[in-house]
């Protein structure tokens, strides 16, 4: 199954992510996971639980949020001022975008 979202393309198989240059790029589980959540419910926010799928975080659990910085590093034109994936704060995130799936 391959997940298309603005010039990006992710395999859902093999977690390799396919940029608008045609070069592609494995992502580590913890990414896949992550950016997998966000393609399946684009446009809504997801809190951090939803996105690690986990219940009863540690308010001090950072990981959610190193896994969207690497995310963005890799898919945004400006990671300090990211279009796609965007802080709701107070709430989670959100994957602004329309996703096709095919």
């Amino acid at each position: 199954r391959h997940a298309h979202f603005g010039d990006w393309c992710l395999d859902c198989a093999s977690h390799t992510l396919r940029g608008p240059d045609g070069i592609e790029q494995v992502l580590g589980t913890a990414e896949a996971q992550v950016l997998r959540a966000f393609l399946e419910r684009p446009n809504q926010i997801l809190t951090r639980e939803q996105l690690l799928g986990a219940r009863d975080l540690s308010p001090l659990d950072r990981s959610i949020d190193v896994r969207i910085s690497r995310l963005r590093r890799r898919i945004e034109a400006d990671p300090q001022n990211p279009k796609v994936i965007k802080t709701v704060y107070g709430a989670g995130y959100m994957l602004c975008t329309v996703v096709q799936w095919s």
